[in-house]
């Protein structure tokens, strides 16, 4: 596997059903150079760019070979794995999508608790500073 790539759960449907779905090329997690530190950074910082989620099942994480349709489409032939955010979604995609589908570890469990963490620290820092702006608190 050479690569990771962060979708949707419509982008992943999409995906399964049609056979494939374009990429941005910018959010693409190229794993052959990196150490799984480094790897987990860059997925933390992919996620911090995504919208914000609630669940676990608003994401998925694909590996995938370095293998591009006109550059930017990913194929599913090319999909070697398939990671759920957490042992809950992987159990919970288990049910609901075909049982032919390899669904693996939620081996990023960590920075999905990162990124809730640092999502949850935003949302508070943004309550506050409109708290402050209605009772016209000044800095």
């Amino acid at each position: 596997m050479n690569n990771l790539y962060i979708l949707t759960k419509q982008e992943f449907t999409s995906l399964y059903r049609f056979g494939q779905i374009p990429l941005n090329l910018n959010k693409v997690i190229k794993t052959v150079t990196h150490t799984k530190k480094e790897a987990d950074t860059k997925v933390f910082e992919v996620f911090m760019s995504l919208p914000y989620f609630v669940g676990d099942e608003e994401y998925l994480i694909i590996g995938f070979e370095n293998k591009l349709v006109n550059e930017i489409w990913l194929a599913i032939e090319n999909v070697v794995e398939i990671i759920p955010l957490t042992k809950a979604a992987k159990n919970s995609y288990q049910m609901k999508f075909d049982s032919k589908l390899n669904f693996g570890e939620a081996r990023f469990e960590n920075v999905v608790r990162k990124v809730e963490e640092e999502t949850d620290i935003k949302e508070m820092q943004r309550g506050a500073k409109t708290f402050w702006n209605l009772c016209d608190v000044k800095n």
